[in-house]
């Protein structure tokens, strides 16, 4: 995995930091930010998110060419994180990678860092990816506009499509991780620490990502709105089974209980009608 990130990005070091970027220069600035996931306090950065596990922070005014951008970082302070670390800030920035050769809609992912520690292991790392700014996400405008609401989550149907046709699992497919320009020119998808890369157009990806969709929306089963949702989603991706087989799969999933990655990838599907 961090051969595939070393062979699109160039590799800068300073001190116990190693930068994987073609856009930004590990300057003194950026590795003092870097190197500040433990506490974030620096001038000129927002605070988007802070927990034990992750931190969000937006760089403000980092140069004349790039006026913000957004550092996604896993402080491992658990020393079986820090061998584990492939799994956090690399995932992400490896799984942008992937999608940008699927010519998906994601935000810019401007590159990968890395913390050193003791004995080789990795203290924190992360992805520096663009800032979304002045996006709203699609749970943000059905708070705000609920009479909207299905034309609003049909916003993520081509991008759904998107998704099935290139053989990508995104895990956490929802409202709450679509965003939408404000001029409504552009919607991403965000978080893609979790993805998996399977198949194209593979039935069950289709079911399982509907599904966790409906779940985040007060769309009930069964009713108009979910119909017409999933219908419309059904004709844009054109599965290989029939409408009944597949919205009685998406409603039998929807009722499961939130399951694990590895269930997830080998779920059983009801084919025969």
């Amino acid at each position: 995995m961090r051969k595939s990130v070393t062979k699109h990005y160039s590799k800068q070091r300073r001190g116990p930091i190693c930068l994987w970027s073609n856009e930004l220069v590990l300057g003194s600035r950026l590795t003092r930010l870097l190197a500040a996931l433990y506490a974030p306090s620096c001038d000129g950065v927002d605070v988007l998110k802070e927990s034990l596990r992750r931190c969000v922070l937006r760089v403000n005014n980092y140069s004349d060419d790039l006026s913000s951008f957004i550092i996604k970082g896993f402080p491992l302070k658990k020393f079986e994180s820090r061998l584990k670390y492939r799994k956090y800030g690399l995932a992400e920035a490896y799984n942008y990678m992937r999608a940008q050769e699927f010519n998906l809609p994601i935000p810019k992912c401007y590159g990968y860092f890395e913390q050193s520690g003791l004995f080789g292991t990795v203290k924190a790392n992360g992805a520096l990816i663009e800032d979304l700014g002045g996006y709203e996400t699609l749970d943000d405008q059905v708070q705000a506009s609920p009479e909207q609401r299905l034309p609003i989550l049909n916003k993520a149907i081509p991008i759904m499509a998107q998704l099935f046709k290139a053989g990508v699992n995104h895990i956490d497919m929802s409202p709450h991780n679509l965003m939408e320009s404000s001029d409504g020119g552009r919607v991403v998808l965000i978080d893609w620490q979790y993805c998996s890369f399977v198949a194209a157009e593979e039935v069950k990806q289709l079911v399982y990502q509907a599904a966790q969709f409906l779940r985040y929306t007060d769309l009930s089963e069964g009713s108009s709105g979910w119909s017409a949702w999933l219908r419309a989603l059904y004709e844009a991706c054109s599965p290989s089974i029939e409408w009944e087989l597949f919205s009685g799969n998406v409603a039998r999933v929807q009722s499961m209980k939130r399951a694990s990655i590895k269930d997830r990838l080998s779920l059983t599907l009801d084919l025969s009608g």
